[in-house]
């Protein structure tokens, strides 16, 4: 009674350390008393998966089919083997070996159990007073590793973000001689487009006052031309002219006439003034006196005709002589007028000309004069990054510095 009594208290002490030193094995009170190869098995598998062994079997172990393949036997074997060496840590003689698993028998797998389970108690008692400092510190060294690890890595991102801040410094400072060079070019090119500009302003003045002379000229000129209405009255005076002379000629052609007919009647009246002076000694004195008359009043108008001969001949000449003026004064004007043309299209196309040209050059001020202002801007532009990129690297350097002295 006495040793059945011991065994229930064993098994029972048994069962309490396995279910505290391994909760996630389930074993019962008939297992430890008829024990089995497959619930010893899995007692020894969960023992050491405690110790952090990798122990995968081959086989199922609860299977209740019986498995005799060699990869069993080599696994029973190595397990029989690693509890064996475990027990004999503190229990150099004791030995469990490979007949031990396949037919267990209760009493040493009680004794066994009970060493493997004291060992694992105080493992774990061990391990929690005088290993559980000893992690701490490993972890406490390999959280401060990591946080080395850490600002080294910190430490080469900033190095790293100050030597491309020192690039792109030294990229901005380039750009900005680049830009400088530039603006440098352009201005001087500016200062001579505006030279040539105020060549081309002071010779677009001397062409407007040309310009102007040459509008006063046309204005002197055109008071001076006849206009083509008067042309043309004086064209219609001088066609009635010509008529006036033409009629005139046919009346002179009829007085010529008139004139010869007198003529002959002079001639006539010359020879009965012969034959009258003839008679006149056998004519009576009234008639003689009456004759005499007659005689002074053909004279009378004789001279008449003669100076109406005159005047007719001198009309003749002061009318040829004004339609030749008058052609020689159309044929000026129309020299005049040509010449006025040909000099005022000449004029309008120097001045298009010139004005093309300043246009192009106001043009090429004006774009310029944006080109100037792009640049202003790039320039500030690449100094306000320039000096953000100091103030950068400067905190990099005091950040780096202070980790340092860190």
């Amino acid at each position: 009674m006495a040793g059945t009594a011991a065994k229930a208290n064993d098994i029972e002490n048994l069962l309490q350390q396995s279910h505290s030193l391994l909760p996630d094995l389930t074993i019962s009170r008939s297992d430890l008393t008829t024990p089995t190869e497959a619930i010893v098995t899995r007692i020894f598998v969960h023992y050491l998966r405690a110790f952090g062994f990798r122990v995968d079997p081959p086989h199922k172990i609860d299977s209740e089919v019986a498995d005799t393949s060699r990869d069993k036997r080599v696994f029973l074997i190595r397990l029989c083997g690693q509890v064996e060496r475990i027990m004999q840590i503190c229990f150099p003689n004791k030995t469990y070996s490979y007949p031990d698993i396949i037919r267990p028998a209760a009493k040493k797998t009680l004794n066994t159990l009970g060493f493997l389970f004291n060992y694992l108690a105080y493992y774990k008692m061990f391990k929690k007073n005088v290993l559980g400092p000893v992690d701490e510190l490993v972890k406490s060294r390999e959280a401060l590793y990591a946080e080395v690890a850490a600002k080294m890595s910190q430490l080469e991102q900033r190095r790293e973000k100050v030597a491309s801040a020192k690039s792109d410094a030294e990229n901005c400072d380039a750009n900005i001689n680049q830009l400088k060079e530039e603006l440098r070019l352009v201005q001087a090119k500016l200062a001579q487009q505006k030279k040539s500009l105020s060549g081309q302003m002071i010779s677009l003045e001397v062409l407007e006052q040309q310009m102007k002379d040459l509008n006063n000229r046309i204005a002197h000129l055109e008071q001076m031309v006849v206009k083509d209405s008067d042309v043309i009255e004086l064209q219609k005076l001088i066609h009635n002219t010509n008529s006036l002379i033409e009629c005139c000629k046919k009346e002179l052609s009829g007085k010529e006439q008139v004139f010869t007919n007198q003529r002959q009647q002079i001639e006539t009246s010359q020879q009965m003034a012969a034959e009258i002076e003839k008679l006149i000694a056998q004519a009576p004195a009234n008639k003689i006196e009456e004759y005499k008359k007659n005689c002074k009043l053909l004279e009378t108008a004789l001279k008449e005709v003669a100076l109406l001969k005159d005047n007719y001949q001198k009309s003749l000449q002061e009318i040829e002589a004004m339609r030749q003026q008058l052609q020689e004064t159309e044929k000026q004007l129309q020299k005049q007028k040509q010449q006025l043309d040909k000099e005022d299209q000449t004029s309008q196309k120097v001045i298009e000309v010139r004005q093309a040209q300043i246009e192009d050059k106001r043009k090429c001020l004006d774009k310029l004069a944006r080109e100037n202002r792009e640049l202003d801007e790039q320039i500030e532009q690449q100094e306000q990054i320039h000096a953000t990129l100091q103030e950068n690297i400067h905190e990099l350097l005091g950040e780096v510095t202070f980790s340092l002295l860190i």
